[in-house]
């Protein structure tokens, strides 16, 4: 993938994943809540960060869809590639995701 807005994130933790950082424009669809219009913070093999605009009403633990602009497939579309992902840290407006 050559895209100049991917730099790997520098960890002073360790970290299962090493992570790059990404913004992209996308949506996370809440089971019963509705959709939250949300930017990625960085992407890993094993998920994905993002930051919502405002605090987010959403469990740890709950699986949610994520829509991405399609730049992350592998085909040239433009429609909006859809993740299943499970909500596995909250940090105020920041979510931690995992893919399914």
């Amino acid at each position: 993938m050559s895209n100049q807005v991917l730099k790997l994130k520098k960890e002073s933790e360790d970290r299962r994943f090493r992570r790059a950082v990404v913004s992209l424009k996308g949506a996370l669809r809440i089971p019963d809540l509705g959709v939250e219009m949300v930017r990625t913070k960085d992407i890993s093999e094993g998920g994905i960060g993002v930051s919502t605009i405002g605090a987010c009403a959403i469990d740890i633990g709950s699986e949610v869809q994520l829509h991405l602009n399609g730049i992350i497939s592998s085909e040239d579309t433009t429609r909006l590639e859809t993740y299943s992902m499970k909500v596995v840290y909250l940090n105020g407006s920041d979510i931690g995701l995992s893919f399914l």
